[in-house]
C-alpha cells in the first residue's frame, strides 16, 4: 500500500511537468507548422536515410501513444469495477466487525474474548487496508483523468511531428527522384549526341522534316480557327438580323402606341396589350437565343483567352525547340567541317542556315496568323456579348416603361351608375307594382284569376298541386323512417362509424324538405316555363344546397357535443371552423341568390349587376378569411410555435399588419371598382407576395431559432460533482442564455432585413426611387450649401443609434461573460471595465449619429459654453456625482458585490452608475446613494482588501464557575462551527467582574463580510454556547438585587397598627397610614430602576452589527 501510494504521489508530481513539456512541444510544432521545410543543399543519401529512420521512429511513437491512450481510457472502468468489489468486501467486513463487537459486548470467558479481540483487530486492519486501497484506486482514476489530456496532447504532437517528418521524407524522395531523372536525362542526351556523332550523318533533313510537320500542324489549326471565326460571324449576323427585326417591330408598335395615345381607352388598352405581347416575344427571343448565345460567348471567350495564353506558351516552346535543333545542327556541322573540310565547306552551312531561317519565318508567320484569327474571333465574341447585354438592358427599360404605363391604364369601370341604372329602373317598377297590389288587393286577385282562366293552365295547376301533395306525403314518410333510426341513442363513447352514419342520416333528414320543394319547383318550371319559375327553381336548389351544407358542417364538427363529433379536432377549432363555414355559406347563398334573380331585372341589368356581385362576393370572402385568420383561436395556436419574446412581438405587430393588409385590400377593391384593373392586379400580387414573404420570414426565424436552441442545448452532467462544478454549470447557463439571446436577436435582425427587402421587391420599388426618397431634405441647407439634413442622414443616424444600443448591450455582456473572467479579475473590476467601455461606446455612437445629422463637435461650442454656465449656477451636485462616479470606477474604493455601510444603511453594492450607486439592504430594499457620498463621507467597506471579519460575543457566567473550564468550553464551541476560521484561531478573554457575573468575550473570525452570514454565525454560536453550558453545568446568572430596609421593626409595627385600627383618627392617623405606602412605592421604583439598568447593560453586551437596529 505504501509503495503504491508513493508511486501515485510520484506520478501526480510528474504530471504537471509532463503537461508543460507537451504544451511547449505543441507550441513549437504550431510555430513550425507555418514554416516551409528546408532541405540541406546539397543533401546526401545519408540525410535521406536519417529522414526515413526519423519517420519510422515517429510512426512507432504515435502507435505507442495511441495504445497507451486507449489503455488509459479503458482502465478507469476496470478500476471502478474493482472499487465496487472492494466496497462490497468492505461492507461485508463492517458487518462482520459489528457482529464480533456484539459478541464481545455480550461477554464470555477470557480466552474467547481475547480471540474475539484478535479477530476484531484483524478485521479493523483489513478494513483500513481496503479503505486505503479504495482511496488509492480513486486517486489512480483521478490521475488517469488528468493524464488523458496530456496523452492526447502528446499523441497529437507525435502525429504532427510524424506528419512533418513524412512531408520532409516526401520532399527528400521527390528531390532524389528529380536528381535521378536529371541524371538519366543528362546521360540520355550524351548518349544521343554520341550516337549522332558516331553515325557522322547529316541531321538537317530530319530537323527540316520536323519543322515542316510543325508548320503543317500550325496551318491546320489556323484553318480550323478561321472556320470557327466564319461560323461565329454568320451566327452574329443572324442574331443581329433577328434583333434588328424585333427592334423594328417594337419600334413600330411604339410609334402606333404614340399615335393612339389620344384615342379612346379601349384602343389604348388593345395597343398596350399588343405592345406587351411584343415585349414578351422579345423577352422570349432574348431568353431562348440571345441569352444562351451570351452565355456561350462568355464561355468561349474564356476558352479563347486561355487558348491565347497557351498559344504564347507554345510559340515560346517552339522557338526554344527550334533554337535547340539549330544549335545541335550547328555543333554537328562544326564537327564534320573540322573532320572533312572539303566535304562540308562553310558555304554549305550558309545555305543550310538560310533554309533554317526560312523555316523559322514560315513557322512564326503561321503562329501569328493563328493568333490573328483567334483575336478576330475574340472581337466577334465581344460583339455578341455587347449585343446581348444591350438587348437585355433595353428589355428591362421597355418592361419598366410598359409597367408604368399599364399601371394607371383605366378600363371600363365595374361599378358605374350608367351601367346599373336599368337595374335600378326595373327595381323601381317592381316596387311600384307591389305598392299598387297592396293598395288594391282586388286587382291582384282579378289578375290571378285571369292567369288561371287562360287556356290550358288549370290542368297544369292541378298537376302541380297533386305533385305537391305527393311530395309532402313522401317527405313525411321519410321523416318518420329517419326518426325511427334515431330512436335509440348509445352511450358515449360512440364508435366513429356510428357517428359517421348518424351524421349522414342527419344530413339526409335536413335535405328532405328543401329537396321536395326543389323537386316541386322543377315540376312547376316544366309546366309553366317562365323567368319567374326559373328563378324560383334556382332559389329552391340554392336553399337545398345551403341547408345540406349547413347541416353537414353542424353534424361533422359538433361544436357543442364533442362525443358525437366526426372530424377529430379540438373544441375551439371545431367552433372556429363552424363559424367560418357558416359565414362562407351565408355569403355564398346571398351571392348565388342575387345572381339567379338578376335575369328578372332584364338582360342589360343582369349583365351590369353580375360583375358587381362577383366583385363584392370576392372581396367579402377575402374579408371573412382575414377575420378568420385574426381569430384568437388561430392566433393563440400560432403563437404557441414561437418563443415568449417572439410571441409578444408578433402580438404587438398584429395591429400594424392588420391595418397594412386592410388598407391594401381596400385599395385593391377601389382600384378594381373604378376600372384600374392592372393597378389592382399589381397591388394584389404585391400584397400576396408580401404576405408570403412575411410567412416565410416567420418560418425561417422559427427554424433558425430552433437550430440555435439545439446547438446551444446543455449536455448531460454526470452526478457526484463538487460545488465548483455547480458554479461552473451556472456560469455555463449564463453564457448559453447570453448566446441564445445574442444569436436570437441576430437571426431576428437578418430575417427582418430579408423580409423588408422582399416587401420592397414585391412592390417593385426601384433603386432610383429609394435614392430620391433618401435624398429628400428634412432641414434645408444654408445658402453656402453647408448644413441641412436629408432623410438618408436621419435614417443613418437612427441606424447608428440602434447599432450603438445593440453593441452597448451585447458587448458588455460578451466581455463580462467570455473575456474578463479569463483574466482573473474580480467582479468589481469587471463591472468597472464594462461600464467604462459602455460609456465610450455610447459616446462614440452619439457623436457618429450627430455627424450623420451634419452636427460637428466644433459646432457644439455654444452648447458647451451654456452647459458651463449652468454648471456654475445649478449643476454642481450633478457634476460632483458624475466626477465621483468616474473616481469610483477608476480608483475602485468600492466594487460591485462589496458590503458597505453608508450612514445608517448597510448593504451589498449592486450597481455603480455614473450618477448614483445602488445598495441593497438585508431587507431586500434598494437604497440609491449619490456617488458623492462615497467620496466625501465616511464609508465602511466590509469587503475591502481582506474579506475576513472578527466577531465579538460577550458571555457572562455565575460567580463560582471555573474560569479554565469556561474558556475551554467556549473555544470548543467556536472550533466546532463550520464557518469559523481556524487561522487566525478563536480567542477567549476574561474581561472583568460584573455585577452578577464573570464577564468573558469570545472573538472568532469569519471569511464572509455579509451581514446575513455574520448574523447566522452569531446566532449559531449563542445557541451552541447555551447548549454547551447546560451540558457542562455552567450557569448563566440572573441579575441579583439586595434590598436594605433601615427600620424594619417600626415599619412592621406601623403596618400592624394600620391593619388593626383602620378607623382610628382622621388627620393625625393619615401620615402614619401613608408612610408604609410611600416606602413600598419607593422600593418598587428602586427595583424598577435597577432592573431597567440591568437590562440596558445586558443589551449593551449583546453584539450588534453595524447598521442594524
Amino acid at each position: 500500500m505504501i509503495a503504491e501510494r508513493q508511486r501515485l504521489e510520484r506520478d501526480r508530481a510528474a504530471l504537471p511537468e509532463r503537461e508543460t513539456q507537451a504544451k511547449q512541444q505543441a507550441q513549437q510544432l504550431a510555430e513550425q507548422q507555418g514554416q516551409p521545410i528546408a532541405l540541406p543543399d546539397p543533401f546526401t543519401e545519408k540525410d535521406k536515410t536519417e529522414a526515413e529512420e526519423r519517420e519510422r521512429e515517429l510512426a512507432r511513437r504515435v502507435s505507442e501513444l495511441t495504445t497507451e491512450l486507449e489503455r488509459a481510457r479503458a482502465r478507469p472502468e476496470a478500476l471502478r469495477a474493482e472499487i465496487a468489489e472492494a466496497r462490497k468486501r468492505l461492507e461485508t467486513l463492517q458487518i462482520e466487525l459489528g457482529r464480533l463487537r456484539g459478541e464481545e459486548a455480550r461477554g464470555g470467558d477470557d480466552e474467547a474474548r481475547r480471540a474475539l479481540r484478535r479477530r476484531i483487530a484483524l478485521a479493523e486492519l483489513e478494513i483500513a487496508a481496503l479503505e486505503q486501497h479504495i482511496a488509492n484506486l480513486n486517486d489512480t482514476i483521478e490521475l488517469l483523468q488528468g493524464l488523458l489530456p496530456v496523452l492526447r496532447l502528446e499523441r497529437d504532437n507525435a502525429e504532427r511531428a510524424h506528419a512533418r517528418a513524412k512531408q520532409r521524407l516526401e520532399l527528400y524522395t521527390r528531390a532524389w527522384e528529380s536528381r535521378l531523372a536529371a541524371e538519366r536525362a543528362r546521360l540520355a542526351e550524351q548518349q544521343r549526341v554520341a550516337e549522332v556523332l558516331a553515325r557522322e550523318g547529316l541531321p538537317y533533313e530530319k530537323s527540316r522534316a520536323e519543322a515542316e510537320k510543325l508548320l503543317l500542324a500550325e496551318a491546320d489549326r489556323t484553318k480550323a480557327i478561321e472556320q470557327e471565326v466564319s461560323r461565329w460571324e454568320q451566327r452574329l449576323l443572324a442574331l443581329r438580323t433577328e434583333a434588328e427585326k424585333r427592334r423594328a417591330e417594337t419600334k413600330k408598335l411604339e410609334e402606333q402606341l404614340e399615335k393612339a395615345s389620344g384615342e379612346v381607352e379601349a384602343r389604348v388598352a388593345l395597343l398596350l396589350g399588343r405592345f406587351l405581347e411584343a415585349v414578351r416575344r422579345t423577352r422570349r427571343f432574348y431568353d431562348t437565343k440571345l441569352a444562351p448565345a451570351h452565355d456561350e460567348a462568355v464561355r468561349r471567350l474564356a476558352e479563347l483567352r486561355a487558348a491565347l495564353e497557351a498559344l504564347d506558351e507554345q510559340r515560346q516552346a517552339r522557338r526554344e525547340q527550334f533554337d535547340k535543333l539549330h544549335e545541335v545542327a550547328k555543333a554537328l556541322f562544326d564537327t564534320l567541317h573540322a573532320r572533312y573540310p572539303t566535304v562540308y565547306p562553310e558555304a554549305r552551312w550558309e545555305a543550310e542556315e538560310r533554309r533554317w531561317r526560312e523555316l523559322e519565318t514560315r513557322l512564326i508567320e503561321s503562329v501569328q496568323q493563328r493568333e490573328r484569327a483567334l483575336r478576330t474571333l475574340l472581337e466577334r465574341l465581344v460583339d455578341v456579348i455587347e449585343l446581348a447585354s444591350a438587348e437585355g438592358q433595353r428589355l428591362v427599360e421597355l418592361e419598366s416603361i410598359v409597367r408604368r404605363r399599364a399601371f394607371w391604364l383605366r378600363e371600363k369601370p365595374i361599378i358605374e351608375y350608367e351601367r346599373i341604372a336599368p337595374a335600378v329602373a326595373v327595381l323601381e317598377g317592381y316596387v311600384r307594382r307591389a305598392r299598387a297590389a297592396v293598395a288594391e288587393p282586388g286587382a291582384l286577385l282579378r289578375a290571378v284569376a285571369r292567369w288561371i282562366a287562360a287556356p290550358g293552365r288549370w290542368w297544369r295547376l292541378l298537376l302541380a298541386l297533386l305533385a305537391a301533395g305527393l311530395l309532402v306525403l313522401t317527405a313525411r314518410r321519410l321523416g318518420v323512417q329517419l326518426e325511427r333510426r334515431f330512436a335509440s341513442t348509445p352511450e358515449p363513447p360512440v364508435p366513429w362509424r356510428e357517428r359517421a352514419r348518424r351524421a349522414a342520416l342527419r344530413v339526409l333528414e335536413a335535405a328532405v324538405g328543401p329537396g321536395c320543394v326543389a323537386g316541386w319547383t322543377a315540376i312547376v318550371h316544366a309546366l309553366f316555363a317562365s323567368p319567374v319559375t326559373l328563378a324560383a327553381l334556382w332559389t329552391a336548389l340554392l336553399v337545398l344546397g345551403v341547408r345540406g351544407l349547413q347541416t353537414a358542417v353542424r353534424v361533422l364538427l359538433r361544436p357543442v357535443e364533442a362525443d358525437w363529433r366526426v372530424v377529430p379536432v379540438a373544441d375551439d377549432v371545431a367552433r372556429w371552423l363552424a363559424r367560418l363555414a357558416q359565414r362562407v355559406l351565408l355569403v355564398t347563398a346571398i351571392y348565388l341568390g342575387l345572381f339567379a334573380l338578376a335575369p328578372l331585372l332584364g338582360p342589360e341589368a343582369a349583365e351590369a349587376l353580375r360583375p358587381v356581385l362577383g366583385l363584392l362576393y370576392r372581396y367579402v370572402l377575402v374579408v371573412i378569411g382575414l377575420l378568420a385568420a385574426a381569430d384568437p383561436v388561430v392566433f393563440r395556436r400560432l403563437l404557441r410555435l414561437f418563443s415568449r419574446d417572439m410571441a409578444e412581438r408578433l402580438q404587438r405587430a398584429m395591429l400594424p399588419l392588420g391595418l397594412f393588409v386592410g388598407a391594401n385590400v381596400l385599395a385593391i377593391f377601389g382600384l378594381e371598382a373604378v376600372g384600374y384593373r392592372n393597378a389592382a392586379r399589381s397591388v394584389r400580387g404585391s400584397l400576396l407576395t408580401s404576405l408570403g414573404v412575411i410567412v416565410a420570414g416567420l418560418v425561417l426565424d422559427r427554424v433558425l431559432f430552433r437550430m440555435v436552441v439545439a446547438r446551444l442545448a446543455p449536455s448531460g452532467v454526470e452526478g457526484g460533482e463538487a460545488d465548483g462544478e455547480g458554479a461552473e454549470d451556472d456560469e455555463q447557463r449564463r453564457r448559453r442564455a447570453f448566446l441564445l439571446q445574442l444569436l436570437g436577436g441576430l437571426t431576428d435582425a437578418v430575417v427582418l432585413v430579408a423580409v423588408l427587402a422582399g416587401i420592397l421587391f414585391a412592390y417593385e420599388v426601384e433603386p432610383t426611387t429609394i435614392e430620391r426618397v433618401l435624398a429628400t431634405p428634412i432641414v434645408p441647407p444654408a445658402e453656402d450649401g453647408t448644413g441641412g439634413v436629408v432623410v438618408g442622414g436621419a435614417l443613418a443616424a437612427a441606424l447608428i443609434l440602434l447599432l450603438t444600443w445593440v453593441i452597448y448591450r451585447y458587448v458588455r455582456g460578451f466581455f463580462d461573460l467570455f473575456v474578463l473572467p479569463r483574466l482573473g479579475l474580480s467582479a468589481g473590476a469587471r463591472f468597472a471595465i464594462t461600464s467604462v467601455a459602455g460609456y465610450v461606446i455610447a459616446a462614440t455612437g452619439v457623436l457618429l449619429a450627430l455627424g450623420q445629422l451634419g452636427i460637428r463637435l466644433g459646432e457644439l461650442e455654444w452648447l458647451l459654453a451654456a452647459a458651463g454656465v449652468g454648471i456654475g449656477f445649478g449643476l454642481q451636485e450633478i457634476l460632483s456625482n458624475f466626477v465621483s462616479g468616474l473616481i469610483l470606477l477608476i480608483e475602485r474604493p468600492i466594487e460591485v458585490g462589496d458590503v458597505v455601510t453608508v450612514g445608517e444603511q448597510t448593504g451589498r453594492v449592486e450597481r455603480i452608475t455614473i450618477r448614483a450607486t445602488t445598495v441593497q439592504t438585508p431587507d431586500n430594499v434598494s437604497v440609491i446613494v449619490p456617488n458623492k457620498e462615497f467620496i466625501t463621507s465616511r464609508v465602511t467597506n466590509w469587503s475591502h482588501g481582506d474579506p475576513k471579519v472578527r466577531l465579538r460575543i460577550p458571555v457572562g457566567v455565575a460567580y463560582g464557575s471555573e474560569v479554565g473550564r469556561v474558556r475551554e468550553t467556549l473555544l470548543e464551541v467556536a472550533r466546532k462551527h463550520g464557518q469559523v476560521m481556524r487561522r487566525p484561531p478563536p480567542e477567549v478573554h476574561f474581561v472583568g467582574f460584573g455585577a452578577s457575573s464573570l464577564d468573558f468575550e469570545l472573538f472568532v473570525w469569519v471569511i464572509s463580510p455579509r451581514p446575513g452570514v455574520r448574523r447566522k454565525v452569531i446566532s449559531d454560536l449563542c445557541a451552541a454556547i447555551d447548549a454547551a453550558f447546560r451540558r457542562a453545568g455552567i450557569e448563566i446568572p440572573f441579575p441579583q438585587l439586595d434590598l436594605h430596609v433601615r427600620d424594619a421593626t417600626r415599619l412592621a409595627v406601623r403596618l400592624e397598627d394600620g391593619e388593626a385600627k383602620p378607623q382610628e383618627g382622621t388627620a393625625a392617623a393619615a401620615p402614619e397610614a401613608e408612610e408604609p405606602e410611600r416606602a413600598v412605592s419607593t422600593v418598587r421604583e428602586e427595583l424598577a430602576r435597577r432592573l431597567a439598568a440591568r437590562r440596558s447593560r445586558a443589551e449593551m453586551q449583546v453584539p450588534k452589527l453595524d447598521g442594524e437596529s
